[in-house]
């Protein structure tokens, strides 16, 4: 059986929810969104960055060309990803 902190009974969602709000230090839930994303824009970015370098050391054929078609999806992996203010 699953030993959980009501005496053997499952969590609930909501227990989960509050694990989850706590393990981020009390920053608010929509703050750890934003700031997630912006990691992950961060991280696109650098990728295409990557790809876009190892494609200038290749000679010309596919596999420059497919490494910059795929730097592009990571650019626009970063542009979906960025977290925008509604101000």
């Amino acid at each position: 059986m699953f030993s959980g902190r009501f005496g053997g009974s499952r969590p609930t969602v909501r227990d989960d929810l509050h694990d989850f709000a706590s393990d981020i230090g009390g920053a608010g839930v929509l703050e750890f969104v934003a700031n997630a994303a912006q990691v992950r824009v961060v991280n696109y970015r650098a990728h295409a960055e990557q790809l876009r370098e190892i494609a200038k050391t290749e000679s010309p054929g596919r596999l420059p060309y497919n490494l910059l078609t795929l730097a592009d999806q990571y650019d626009d992996f970063a542009a979906q990803a960025e977290f925008r203010r509604l101000d």
